[in-house]
């Protein structure tokens, strides 16, 4: 996780300096890393791009005429479609573990 790429972009924190949205994300990252339950960013990733890739490719050969291009267009659209899936995803992670450390030190 690149703690730069979030700040400023959750209503949460964006109040805050720079300074002070860069710790709290370090400490989301911290807690995102410790948690066991989730899968690393990296294997996140790696899923939803092969997923995405392999039910076009499907897809594409089961409905269309299996020929080059269209299986090109298949693994091109599969990236697209994998890269918004694992946003979606990275921001949705970060976000619950930005209302867990901001709930921690209301408490």
């Amino acid at each position: 996780m690149n703690t730069k790429d979030y700040i400023e972009r959750f209503d949460e924190i964006s109040h805050l300096s720079r300074a002070q949205q860069f710790d709290i994300l370090e400490q989301v990252k911290d807690e995102i890393q410790s948690s066991s339950a989730l899968l690393s960013f990296t294997a996140i990733t790696f899923i939803v791009r092969v997923s995405c890739m392999l039910i076009l490719l499907g897809a594409s050969y089961i409905f269309w005429e299996p020929s080059t291009w269209t299986l090109f267009l298949a693994v091109f659209l599969g990236l697209i479609v994998s890269r918004v899936l694992v946003t979606e995803i990275k921001d949705h992670i970060v976000l619950k573990g930005l209302k867990n450390i901001l709930n921690k030190n209301v408490v």
